[in-house]
């Protein structure tokens, strides 16, 4: 890879987190956070952290605020910052983040997985632990 090339896709790179930023700004604080809330809960937490698919349901788990969590995931959807698909199987709609970059490059987000890490880890360790038969 070339020093000119390598240039070029930090400012692609660059350019997705600013672009995330400035649809953050558009929101409002409430949205705001409910777009966090939204944003951690596509990231599966590890040594590195990675997107992951979460179902559009469980994205809009409680139930007061589902017109709401519904408004600022669809915002996202729409600034491609989100992206989703159909589960051929279940029929559910799956919702990941659009651009795995986003993660690495995008300061606030990064702040965000960083101040809850030990929370999260601890929470998809418990979701991945078998039920224990009785």
């Amino acid at each position: 890879m070339t020093v000119a090339a390598y240039q070029a896709f930090r400012g692609v790179r660059g350019a997705i987190a600013s672009w995330a930023e400035s649809v953050y700004a558009t929101l409002s604080t409430e949205q705001q956070s409910l777009a966090r809330r939204l944003f951690l809960k596509l990231v599966q937490p590890g040594e590195s952290d990675t997107r992951r698919r979460v179902t559009r349901q469980e994205l809009i788990a409680h139930p007061d605020q589902a017109s709401e969590i519904g408004s600022v995931l669809e915002r996202l959807i729409q600034a491609r910052l989100l992206t989703t698909e159909l589960e051929t199987s279940s029929q559910e709609k799956l919702v990941e983040i659009s651009h795995e970059a986003l993660i690495q490059e995008w300061p606030r987000l990064r702040e965000w997985l960083e101040a809850s890490r030990a929370s999260r880890l601890t929470l998809f360790r418990l979701q991945e632990r078998p039920a224990r038969q009785l």
